[in-house]
C-alpha cells in the first residue's frame, strides 16, 4: 500500500507541477508590461519647399509652393503651412492658382487637403473673364484636376457674381458646380 501512496502523492505533485505551469503561462501576459505607444513623431521638415509635378509628357501639371513641410510616417502624411498651388490642368493653360494657410499632402500626393479659407483665382484668358473664389476646407485631387469642398463658396467672373453651398471642379472639363442654395448676380458689362 506504501508503493500505492507513493504513486498517489507523485501523482499530485504532477499535476500540481502542471497546473503550476499552465497558470505561468496564462498570468505571463498580463504580468509584462505594455510595449510603449510609438511616438508619432516627423521624421523629416523641410523649409521654402518647391515641388514640381510633370504629366506623362514632361509638361508641368502643378507646382505646389509651401513655407513649411513636416512629414509624418505613420500615417504617410506631410502638414503644409501656407500651400500656394499652381495648378496647370491642360499644357497651354492659364493655371488656376490656389491659397490656403494650411494643408496636408496624402495617399502618396494623391490627395491635397487645403483647411482654413481658401482663395482660388484664375487670370483672365482669350474671351473668358478672371475667376475669383472663396471657400474653405478645399479638397485636391491634382493630378485628376479634381477638387470639392462642402463649405460655402463665393465666386466673381465678369459681371457674375454667385454664392452657394459646396462646390465641384473639375478643370478637366472647365466646370465649377455650385451644389446647393445657389444664389447670383449678373450685371452686363456696359457696351
Amino acid at each position: 500500500m506504501s508503493e500505492s501512496r507513493g504513486l498517489a502523492v507523485l501523482l499530485l505533485l504532477l499535476l500540481a507541477a502542471a497546473l503550476t505551469g499552465w497558470l505561468l503561462l496564462h498570468t505571463e501576459h498580463e504580468l509584462t508590461p505594455p510595449a510603449p505607444a510609438r511616438a508619432h513623431l516627423p521624421d523629416y521638415r523641410l523649409a521654402g519647399v518647391r515641388l514640381r509635378v510633370y504629366d506623362a509628357d514632361g509638361a508641368l501639371h502643378y507646382r505646389l509652393d509651401a513655407a513649411r513641410v513636416v512629414h509624418y510616417p505613420d500615417p504617410d502624411r506631410a502638414e503644409l503651412s501656407a500651400p500656394r498651388l499652381r495648378w496647370y490642368p491642360r499644357p497651354e493653360a492659364v493655371p488656376w492658382r490656389v491659397r490656403a494657410p494650411q494643408g496636408e499632402i496624402l495617399d502618396r500626393g494623391e490627395e491635397v487637403r487645403l483647411l482654413g479659407r481658401v482663395r482660388i483665382d484664375r487670370a483672365a484668358v482669350g474671351d473668358h473673364a478672371a475667376v475669383a473664389v472663396r471657400t474653405r476646407d478645399l479638397l485636391v485631387w491634382p493630378r485628376r484636376n479634381l477638387a470639392q469642398t462642402d463649405a460655402p463658396v463665393r465666386m466673381r467672373s465678369g459681371g457674375a457674381q454667385m454664392e452657394g453651398i459646396g462646390m465641384r471642379v473639375d478643370l478637366a472639363q472647365d466646370r465649377l458646380l455650385l451644389l446647393s442654395t445657389v444664389r447670383g448676380t449678373y450685371v452686363r458689362p456696359n457696351s
